[in-house]
């Protein structure tokens, strides 16, 4: 049995074993590279993105700061118009006052103001 299974077996598998094995070696070693490849690739674009979020993260606060300073602007200009507004009714109040007033004494009227 010896003679007829096993060392033949044995023959058999070192022959063809220990070149497969080799095939095999280097085949794991492609692919290993490959795996780096891909991991240095997915490393460099995690990377990229982080410094993209910031990059983003940043130009929101700054647009935020540039509306936040611009609704003051918009408000300060909103009062200012409000406060012209409201001197120019109270000047042409005063001034229809005055003439009415003048045109009742011209007129001989007494006005109560």
């Amino acid at each position: 049995l010896h003679t007829e299974v096993e060392k033949p077996l044995l023959t058999f598998r070192g022959d063809n074993f220990k070149k497969d094995l080799k095939k095999y070696d280097h085949h794991i070693a492609d692919l290993r590279k490959q795996l780096a490849s891909r991991f240095a690739s997915v490393e460099k674009a995690r990377k990229a993105l982080a410094d993209r979020q910031k990059d983003l993260e940043v130009k929101t606060q700054q647009l935020e700061i540039k509306l936040s300073n611009k609704t003051e602007e918009d408000i300060k200009k909103a009062r200012r118009k409000s406060t012209q507004a409201g001197q120019r009714s109270k000047s042409q109040v005063c001034c229809y006052i005055n003439l009415r007033s003048l045109s009742c004494c011209l007129s001989g009227c007494s006005v109560v103001t």
